[in-house]
């Protein structure tokens, strides 16, 4: 909406903006350093508006502390990357150590430490990038790999590097993919040849998986020549080291607005809190994808008159198009179609389209939540929730992850009666106590006289739902108005089960978009939202298009149920079960502390070896170790004929999680899998899969 008589407000000059130093290790290799150096003039290109400096560990000028003291005495704040792949001693000691000395000169100071590089996707296409410049003409598949890491003395930072090179497996098509070490850890480069050689390899890339030249890349050329002069009927091609390139920036970058964020979510946040009227007014949303599939409709139940600008809808909002709820321009965006608008969200999976939606909004005096880059808007989505007539709302700087988690805490704490939640402005104190009137179906909320008046409902206005509430239950321990003490006060709460089912799958098909959603995996669909409390889980759902039918066939054929965890063995709802089905758990055997010290792995991957003799059309359940679920697609690549039936892959966590669940998704060995993309899963959602699966509302009841 354009504001003619308002003067614009001036941007915020570059000094706002927190500096970056860059944490790199440092090295006496001319080259390495100058590729370190160009670096930096890569990002600071990306970041024009940002002070970047750099600053290393040992080798090179300056030291990070002497880096980083200046822009705190500057600035107040900064944010630090560790220019490193993994998380070793540097990341976890030496860098912090330096932060904590600059941070010494100026006590006051904030600064955010990011998390390390790792391997995001833009870094792993670089790595495959030069793995393929260097076999050149040699074909993919028959092409070994061996991708050499630094090592050190932390067994989980070593376990990443052997993780990455089942994701170079995977991705590149490769003859095999083996990890080696140049120092500290095994196998040594030198052993890894050996081993390749042992196969059968005859072309084999060498590709030193550091980001600049150096001492390592060094010794990795050194070395291979020795064998090559040892094995010269093997080819053997040294691949270049990642190097200053444009995606190694873009991951830099990206860190740097993490600790932006990070920033502002400790120091609070700085938006100033108000609840938008948006009835008969003008809303535009530029994106026709999952995240406006979330946000139109709590604008349309806010009365906003919405109009998405997108070539194409997600299903849900194409229906609300087709119903005439929202207007839909079926193009790209233009900045004339702000005009008029109160409230724009920017949410394309286009940076620079979304970064053109908020300069014309900003351009018209229009506030506009940018999706992709919360500090690059001018409002932010607070996560909200409404709780007994209350509408709250949480802001964490800008992060929406903590948004969600805090408010999360605020509903699990008030609905539990940890804290007390008073739903009106008026109560009456007792001597025992706070009475607080709550507006439920039980109990009248004040109207607004009553409110003014400053008076609460008689006693004889509660007096049908008192009796009520104590008829139904007689034997509750509660008092007769179904409420428990409290600190504070009283809570009421529902105790009929039935009506508890009832409301909630109501809940459940009312905020959640199942319009994706096959009809075979509806109510599997659905009781993992129920398990999960999350309606957005559907979003993050992926399944082949045989695993319903796969699944259920087995199911009702008999078939074994291999479980990762004995929670998810344990929530099988045997009842259910179309014959009786065998459900095993095996992390009791007793040959696995054996068999996992032998293959190198945890116990969840090595019980996958016991399987064997039952994998074969096997329903397959894995909610807990992504290394089983890892170690079970290579089981399968080597053995074609021990291949499950059907696999719930939705493990948990944070490290191997994602990648064991896209690399499932994205197997060429046949599998019918289900999985729930991202950190996200669990023992809970993944039976509840299982037993909607098994029926009475699943597909073999």
């Amino acid at each position: 909406m354009s504001h003619p008589n308002l003067s614009p407000t001036p941007s915020a000059p570059a000094a706002a903006t927190p500096p970056l130093v860059i944490a790199g290790h440092g090295t006496r290799v001319a080259a390495g350093a100058a590729q370190a150096a160009e670096l930096v003039a890569r990002v600071q290109a990306l970041l024009p508006d940002v002070q970047v400096e750099a600053g290393f560990v040992e080798l090179t000028e300056p030291p990070i502390a002497d880096a980083l003291a200046p822009l705190l005495a500057e600035h107040g704040r900064a944010v630090v990357v560790p220019l490193m792949i993994g998380s070793g001693g540097h990341v976890r000691d030496d860098i912090p150590e330096a932060i904590a000395d600059a941070q010494a000169t100026q006590p006051d100071a904030a600064v955010a430490y990011t998390r390390h590089l790792g391997s995001p996707k833009a870094l792993l296409a670089a790595v495959r990038q030069r793995i393929d410049a260097a076999r050149g003409e040699w074909a993919a598949d028959d092409t070994d790999v061996i991708l050499v890491g630094r090592g050190c003395s932390i067994a989980e930072t070593n376990a990443d590097h052997v993780r990455l090179t089942r994701l170079l497996f995977e991705a590149g098509g490769y003859r095999q993919v083996a990890a080696a070490f140049i120092q500290v850890a095994r196998p040594s480069l030198p052993e890894a040849l050996a081993q390749a050689a042992a196969s059968g390899s005859r072309r084999i890339v060498v590709m030193p998986h550091f980001l600049f030249t150096g001492r390592l890349d060094q010794w990795v050329h050194q070395q291979t020549a020795e064998f090559v002069a040892a094995h010269p009927e093997i080819e053997v091609r040294v691949a270049d080291v990642i190097g200053a390139c444009t995606e190694l920036a873009e991951v830099v970058v990206q860190r740097y607005r993490e600790g932006v964020l990070k920033l502002r979510a400790e120091a609070g946040s700085s938006a100033y809190l108000s609840g938008l009227l948006l009835t008969g007014r003008k809303v535009v949303a530029v994106g026709g994808g999952c995240v406006n599939r979330r946000r139109v409709p709590k604008l349309l139940a806010a009365g906003a008159e919405v109009t998405v600008i997108a070539p194409e809808l997600h299903p849900a909002l194409a229906a609300l198009a087709e119903a005439g709820k929202i207007g839909w321009r079926e193009r790209t965006f233009l900045e004339s179609d702000l005009d008029g608008a109160w409230y724009v969200l920017a949410a394309t999976d286009d940076p620079e389209t979304n970064a053109q939606v908020a300069a014309a909004a900003e351009a018209r005096h229009t506030f506009c939540v940018r999706a992709d880059r919360a500090d690059q808007g001018s409002a932010w989505t607070p996560a909200t929730a409404t709780i007994d007539g209350l509408s709250v709302a949480v802001l964490a700087g800008g992060d929406p992850r903590r948004s969600r988690a805090v408010r999360d805490h605020l509903v699990a704490a008030w609905s539990s009666g940890t804290v007390p939640l008073p739903s009106t402005p008026v109560s009456t104190r007792c001597g025992d106590g706070s009475i607080t009137v709550q507006p439920t179906d039980r109990l009248p909320a004040m109207d607004h006289d009553t409110a003014e008046r400053g008076t609460v409902p008689s006693s004889a206005d509660l007096r049908p739902a008192m009796d009520e509430t104590a008829a139904a239950d007689p034997d509750t321990s509660v008092d007769g108005n179904g409420t428990v003490p409290v600190m504070g006060g009283t809570k009421e709460y529902l105790r009929d089960g039935a009506e508890i089912y009832r409301q909630s799958f109501a809940i459940i098909e009312a905020e959640t978009d199942l319009s994706r959603v096959p009809d075979g995996l509806r109510a599997a669909a659905i009781r993992m939202v129920h398990a999960s409390g999350q309606p957005d889980l559907v979003d993050d759902l992926a399944w082949s298009d045989g695993f319903a039918d796969a699944a259920t066939a087995a199911l009702r054929a008999g078939a074994p149920i291999l479980c990762d965890s004995k929670m998810v063995a344990s929530g099988v709802i045997r009842s259910r079960l179309p014959r009786d089905n065998q459900v095993l758990c095996l992390l009791g055997d007793p040959r696995l502390d054996a068999l996992a010290a032998e293959l190198g792995t945890t116990k969840t991957a090595a019980a996958v070896e016991l399987w064997r003799p039952l994998l074969p059309g096997a329903v397959v359940a894995i909610g807990n170790a992504p290394t089983a679920l890892f170690h079970l697609l290579e089981v399968v690549a080597a053995e074609p004929a021990l291949a499950p039936a059907a696999v719930l892959g939705i493990p948990v966590g944070f490290v191997g999680a994602a990648e064991s669940k896209q690399a499932l998704a994205a197997n060429e060995l046949g599998l019918e899998y289900l999985v729930v993309h991202g950190r996200r899963g669990g023992s809970a959602v993944t039976v509840a899969a299982l037993n909607a699966l098994c029926g009475p509302d699943g597909r073999t009841g």
